[in-house]
């Protein structure tokens, strides 16, 4: 570039133009006497390849990374951060602070609670068809479909030997749990709240519209794998049945009623499942004739959610264990 500037003066020179010639050649001097000041700076004030600045005896390094403000632990809380400096400042945040159990998790997949092989089987459970997971727990092929997941996972910390040999045998109890369990794998509540919505909600129109949307998505989920209409109807069914709870003051559903009930309209013969323990209490004769003779009914209740409140007493008193009961005053 020096080469071809000063080329440029002397054709300049050649064409009687010796002003814009002297003009270019001081730029390029000037140029060059600014580089060489800045090469003595830096050699003076730079060292390690201008990773420190020397001061005299001292030395300070050089940091060259955008500054930035994040979350580091600080004493006994969170607080932010400016890299490179000493900045810290807590965070004033009571939605932050209750998030306080989280700060010493390190990993995603592991709390005081949960093991990782634990994690990782229900994620592969939650996640995987079914019917594959059926095929590879009777063909051996478990313990390799957990390795190749695990594998993915790098951020979950997962040690090959250990966590998916947990993982494949948790997840083959769960396996075998889930067949046998049948829609008993749904949680009490979720089946409570399914019944009552179902017993005192829709009319018999919706009824017979649901049951025939419900089975006809399952046959078509079977047949092909998916249906994505099953979310649809899944959707319309919380909206309804949580109009429900809040018309009659029940608590919140659970967030797989409508899940259950769909299934459980698919499924046949028509009913709900019940478990075992529920038979049991149904069946078992009574240790005395309760209400006595004679007694007012005491509890009528037209509304379902005082129908499911007040003969609580009642099936908790059944529940326990015959005891000598004082005569009604």
């Amino acid at each position: 570039m020096v080469a071809r500037l000063r080329s440029i003066a002397e054709e300049l020179r050649g064409l009687d133009d010796g002003v814009r010639a002297e003009e270019l050649e001081g730029r390029v001097k000037a140029a060059r006497q600014e580089a060489g000041r800045a090469l003595r700076d830096r050699l003076d004030l730079y060292g390690d390849d201008g990773g420190t600045i020397r001061l005299g005896r001292h030395r300070f390094a050089v940091n060259t990374r955008p500054i930035e403000l994040t979350l580091v632990p600080h004493r006994d809380t969170v607080a932010f951060a400016i890299t490179g400096t000493d900045y810290r400042a807590p965070v004033q945040d009571e939605g932050f602070a209750a998030t306080r159990p989280l700060w010493n998790q390190t990993l995603v997949s592991e709390t005081a609670e949960t093991y990782r092989a634990e994690y990782l089987a229900t994620s592969i459970l939650a996640t995987s068809p079914l019917d594959d997971l059926f095929a590879a727990s009777a063909d051996g092929r478990l313990l390799g479909l957990v390795r190749d997941a695990a594998a993915d996972r790098y951020d979950e910390g997962y040690e090959r030997g250990v966590h998916d040999h947990d993982a494949a045998r948790i997840l083959e109890a769960l396996l075998r749990l889930r067949a046998d369990a049948g829609l008993l794998r749904y949680p009490g509540p979720a089946r409570a709240t399914a019944q009552l919505f179902w017993t005192h909600g829709p009319d018999e129109t919706e009824r017979g519209m649901w049951t025939a949307r419900a089975r006809s998505l399952v046959r078509a989920r079977q047949a092909f794998g998916r249906a994505d209409a099953l979310a649809d109807l899944t959707a319309e069914l919380t909206a309804s049945i949580t109009e429900f709870t809040e018309r009659h003051d029940l608590r919140l559903p659970d967030p797989l009623t409508a899940e259950y009930l769909i299934e459980e309209l698919a499924a046949a013969p028509d009913g709900f499942v019940t478990s075992q323990g529920a038979r049991a209490l149904l069946s078992r004769p009574p240790a005395t004739s309760w209400p006595k003779p004679g007694w007012p009914p005491t509890w009528r209740p037209a509304r379902p959610a005082t129908k499911r409140t007040s003969p609580r007493p009642w099936r908790r008193s059944c529940a326990r264990p015959p005891a000598t009961t004082p005569p009604p005053r």
